[in-house]
């Protein structure tokens, strides 16, 4: 599992799962690294492709846009750096 440095992942609850379940390792991102973390990388993706200085007017304009790159660039296609 990769986690950032939110306090709920290590949490009481959180840590009584991780024993009790010996066969995930936590990976622990940096307190501030984007680059590092992959759902941040596919978010500023479709960010960077679709819905930055987009020409729509209406947000379900915009979905099928969104949709579309999804597709094309689904999550397979990230960049990985873990």
């Amino acid at each position: 599992m990769v986690a950032d440095t939110a306090k709920i992942h290590h949490a009481g609850e959180s840590e009584k799962w991780r024993v009790a379940h010996p066969r995930f390792e936590l990976l622990s991102l940096p307190t501030y690294c984007p680059g590092a973390n992959p759902i941040e990388r596919a978010f500023g993706d479709g960010h960077d492709q679709c819905t930055r200085n987009h020409p729509r007017k209406r947000m379900w304009h915009l979905v099928p846009d969104v949709k579309r790159h999804l597709h094309v660039n689904g999550p397979g296609q990230v960049p990985r750096f873990l």
